[in-house]
Formats: structure tokens, sequence, C-alpha cells
């Protein structure tokens, strides 16, 4: 059938449905800004939401860091806290070439400590007595604050951590070996940027106040508590320093002689100490 004669049979109604129906499916379809707009939009609509699951994932994970510090402050919190509670003032006997006295043990530093204690990791409070040695070392990721215990077994056991006694100060100090970890030694906090000691010591005169020291120079008592500085060494995680603060509260009575004036061998000679001033020494 040719053009004349469709059109001659095509009633004539009918003709303009047709032309609009081509006219439609002509501008159904997509420009090509349309479909750049379309892309671009859906470009930033992405990027948006990387850079808000990635605040969400930094915001994510300094909460997560905070919480994890929490936690290992909270454990060492509360083992610190047994620890120092079970404080026991017992006598330590240092061998005669050191010329030290007889005297309560504690060993007082701004980097280490040393005492007897009736709390012990394995068995608590029910344990026999433990030496505790604490320390701060130096690691890859920042300071570590070390514990390690060693079983009590006598004031020999504590005197062989004396080296010598120093008399540089106001009164005699016992000199102590530097702590040593070991194997089995425990982490109590990690990733530090500063952690100190200090010490309270009572006054000898009432109505003068107590006094907090970096070093522990009293022979005749051990201290009423012992304060413990950490600071992380992330600032950018925004977590603050933890004071942790434990009062020592001797649990046994103290044994017959305690703070009484040590006596000093006479046999001792003064030499040269190299750290400053002079220390006395058995011949």
């Amino acid at each position: 059938m040719s053009r004349e004669e469709r059109k001659l049979t095509t009633p004539s109604h009918a003709r303009p449905a047709a032309r609009g129906a081509r006219l439609a499916s002509a501008e159904a379809g997509l420009t090509l800004i349309e479909v750049l707009v379309a892309v671009s939009l859906l470009g930033l609509l992405s990027a948006g939401i990387v850079m808000a699951l990635q605040m969400s994932a930094g915001s994510w994970r300094d909460a997560r860091e905070r919480l994890t510090l929490d936690r290992k402050i909270a454990n060492s919190n509360h083992l610190l806290h047994a620890q120092f509670a079970g404080m026991v003032p017992v006598l330590a006997q240092a061998p005669p070439s050191t010329g030290a006295p007889q005297a309560p043990f504690f060993d007082g530093e701004p980097d280490q400590m040393r005492f007897v204690s009736s709390y012990s990791l394995a068995a608590g409070a029910r344990g026999q007595l433990q030496i505790v040695e604490l320390n701060v070392q130096s690691a890859s990721n920042g300071l570590r604050l070390i514990l390690t215990e060693s079983p009590f077994r006598g004031g020999l056991s504590v005197g062989r951590f004396a080296v010598g006694l120093d008399r540089v100060g106001e009164r005699p100090r016992i000199l102590f070996a530097p702590v040593t970890p070991r194997a089995d030694s425990l982490i109590v906090a990690d990733q530090l940027a500063r952690c100190t000691f200090a010490y309270l010591r009572e006054p000898r005169v009432p109505g003068q106040p107590a006094e907090w020291r970096t070093v522990w120079d009293d022979i005749q008592q051990i201290p009423s508590a012992v304060r413990i500085e950490l600071e992380p060494n992330k600032p950018e995680a925004r977590l603050q320093p933890v004071t942790i603060v434990a009062q020592v509260r001797a649990r046994y009575a103290p044994p017959a002689g305690y703070g009484a004036q040590p006596q000093i061998d006479p046999r001792a000679i003064e030499v040269p100490n190299p750290r400053g001033g002079t220390m006395l020494v058995m011949p």
C-alpha cells in the first residue's frame, strides 16, 4: 500500500494523535548535559558520605582508645590500691658490706619502688607475702609501668637489694639497686609520655603539714601514701593525665624496735658517692 493509499485509509481524527506520540517519544530521552549533572551530584553525595564515615570512624577510634585506657587505669588502680593497702613494714637486713642499718624496707625513687605486700597477683589477699617491684621502662611506643613480684623469705631477701648508705641530705638514706624486670613481669600501663612516683611523709612535729617527696629518704618509717602520675603519649586522642593516690595501711603490727633510731655500724667508712656527696660502706 502506497503512502497515498495509507493517507486515504487513515482517519483524519487519528493523524494528530500519531504525530503527538512520535514527539513524546523523542522528548523522553536524556541529554548529555543532564547526564553530566546527575553524575556530578552523585559524586558530591558520595564524597559527603565518605567524609562523614571518616569522621565517624575517627570519633569511634578515639572513643575506643579512651575506653581502653579507662579500663587499664581502672584495673591498675584496683591492683595498686590492693598492693599498697597490704604493705607490710618488714625489717630489711642488708649485707654487712653495705653499711646500711636494719630499717623498715621501702625503696622509693621517682621511677622505681620496692616494698613488701600481703597482696599477690596469683592468690590475692590470701597469698603469702610478696616483694613488689615497680619501675618505669622505656619502650618503642613510650614509657611502661612494670610490676614484678617475688616471694618474701625474711629480712635477708629484701636486704639484698641494698647497695650502700647515702649520707647526703638531712638524714642517711639506704641506696638500692635498680629494678630489673623479668620475663614474667606484668605491664600495668603502657604508651605513656610520663610516669612518676611521689611519697607522702607525715610530719614529725604536730601541726606541720604532710609533705610529698619524689625520693623516700626516711629509714625510720614507710610513707603514709603513694602517688603515681600517668600521662598518655597520644595528644590527638585527647586522653587526660591520670593520678592514682593510694593510702598505705599496714595490716600487721610493726616488729619490735620499729620507729627506733637505726644504729650505723661503727666499722663503716665514708667514701665518695657516684650520685654526689659521700656514702658509708664496710671496709
